[in-house]
């Protein structure tokens, strides 16, 4: 496997904890792919929200269910015409042009929409349509590995700065904790910090949320590879790690609009993603993906999308990570060989270590619910974390740091980490990053 060397030593042997937790946990994620067709883990999910607010289940296959936001329909706007439109409403649907998607999507929304307002709908617009999916299923709940404590040392903070690559994390957002330890430091504002504990809502417990921490994690993986990049994190997923396409894919646009400087490089992180039941990809992050090219292009500038590939354990398609210009990432297993609890397939670019990743996580405890041997975290916390979540940030920032380094193209630099190295044919290039 490729030997990516950091431009400062993080690189540590593997404790006999971090092994125990990378079984443990990559365990724990296996146990919940068999239990398909039992308790869906997504329900927890829906009983933290109001009941007009939960999301509908979407089977993708036997056992196995997408979810949608309840009430709504997404439709490609030139599909539309005016007899459709004035149909729409009539059967109750309020449609909100994406101004952020160039108005290119329409939403059609009507609350409390049955099966059959869905259906109708359907047929009135025939095949350009798409429900909204939530994308993060699976891959951000806490409901397979939790986090925990570490044991023995972590790696010191050293800072590196001026770097012209900057990498965007569209997660969770961060925590508003000031971390002693010098590690993302800078990096939390009004709009992106992650509450931690703010569900369910008008009912909150004492514990962390589902995916507290999550985007603090991810950015600790991308601090710890490439501390001479340019970061910042940007909240788009709730504190139980739920977001529909069309939320990431208008994040995306924004963040591709204010971030991508004329002639710069963007690498943006996405530890997310759903499957869908015909394998077509999310109506609304493909027309983001669309304009977020046209943005690049009129910028002369270079946008790289780096996702999570999902841990489903199967070679179905995880969007947005099978788009053919994004960079999917599933992950190895402590050992370096492919985990077969990680999503893979022809779509995906490449693959590195995922099991017992070692970064930055929250002060705060967890629900007995979610861990039935709960942990609590201290300040400066840091944690071991096992999902291709943690894949995607360590690609990202390898792309980033050997792109300031070489003043290359962000092109250029994945072709360098990926170039000579074994390959496998459902988990692309076999990479070593961290540890």
């Amino acid at each position: 496997m490729a030997k990516f060397d950091p431009p400062r030593p993080v690189r540590r042997e593997r404790t006999p904890k971090q092994r125990q937790v990378a079984a443990d946990q990559s365990a724990a994620i296996r146990r919940q792919q068999r239990e398909a067709g039992g308790p869906d883990p997504f329900e927890r999910v829906n009983g933290r929200r109001p009941s007009g607010r939960r999301f509908r289940p979407v089977e993708v296959s036997p056992g196995r269910n997408a979810y949608a936001a309840p009430d709504d329909l997404l439709a490609l706007a030139d599909g539309l015409t005016d007899q459709m439109r004035t149909r729409l409403r009539e059967l109750g649907f309020s449609l909100r042009v994406s101004h952020v998607l160039r108005d290119r999507l329409v939403q059609l929304v009507k609350p409390d929409a049955s099966a059959d307002d869905i259906a109708a709908a359907r047929d009135v617009i025939g095949k350009n349509t798409s429900v909204s999916y939530v994308t993060p299923y699976r891959m951000v709940m806490k409901s397979g590995a939790t986090p925990e404590d570490v044991d023995g040392a972590v790696p010191e903070h050293t800072a590196v700065t001026g770097s012209t690559v900057r990498v965007a994390i569209l997660d969770t957002g961060i925590t508003a904790e000031q971390r002693t330890d010098g590690w993302l430091r800078g990096l939390v504002s009004t709009t992106n910090e992650d509450p931690l504990n703010v569900l369910p809502l008008g009912n909150r417990d004492c514990y962390l949320d589902l995916a507290a921490g999550h985007g603090t994690f991810v950015a600790g993986v991308v601090a710890q590879v490439a501390p001479d990049a340019d970061p910042c994190v940007h909240r788009v997923l709730d504190t139980d790690g739920v977001a529909t396409d069309l939320q990431v894919g208008e994040a995306l646009v924004r963040l591709v609009s204010e971030d991508l400087r004329p002639g710069g490089r963007l690498v943006v992180n996405l530890s997310l993603g759903t499957e869908t039941p015909d394998d077509r990809p999310p109506l609304a992050l493909s027309v983001a993906l669309d304009v977020v090219r046209e943005i690049e292009r009129a910028r002369h500038g270079e946008v790289m999308v780096v996702a999570a590939a999902g841990n489903e354990g199967r070679a179905r398609k995880c969007w947005p990570g099978a788009f053919d210009d994004v960079v999917a990432v599933a992950a190895l297993g402590e050992d370096g060989n492919p985990a077969a609890w990680s999503s893979h397939g022809d779509w995906v670019r490449c693959s590195t270590i995922g099991e017992a990743v070692l970064s930055t996580y929250v002060e705060g405890s967890e629900s007995p619910v979610v861990d039935p041997q709960p942990e609590t975290f201290g300040t400066d916390a840091w944690a071991y974390w096992t999902g291709t979540s943690f894949c995607a940030p360590q690609v990202a920032g390898a792309v980033a740091h050997l792109a300031a380094q070489n003043d290359s193209s962000l092109a250029d630099a994945l072709t360098q980490l990926l170039a000579g190295e074994p390959s496998d044919p459902d988990y692309g290039t076999l990479l070593t990053i961290l540890p």
